[in-house]
């Protein structure tokens, strides 16, 4: 019964790393999107093609999305670190 109990942590344990990896790259992905499409206004901005005070108010917007992505992210990071802790708790106690 015990090596059941632990082979059904191990697995759950495998899951939940491999979920919270996925979604990491997956925030990552986004912050590099928004940091290109920022870099893509000022471009832009430069070229004459949006008028600054536009491009500056599509800049904010963007930044607030930067700012949700990474509250997430950290989250994310947060729900990995209790999921971790609490096996490891689980595995010390057997």
């Amino acid at each position: 019964m015990k090596k059941i109990t632990t082979t059904i942590a191990a697995i759950a344990l495998s899951i939940s790393i491999s979920a919270n990896d996925t979604l990491q790259k997956e925030h990552k992905t986004i912050e590099y999107t928004i940091e290109n499409l920022i870099d893509e206004i000022r471009t832009d901005m430069f070229y004459g093609n949006i008028e600054k005070e536009a491009g500056e108010y599509y800049i904010q917007e963007i930044l607030k999305i930067k700012s949700i992505n990474r509250d997430l992210m950290v989250e994310t990071y947060k729900l990995e670190k209790k999921v971790n802790k609490t096996t490891i708790m689980y595995n010390h106690y057997e």
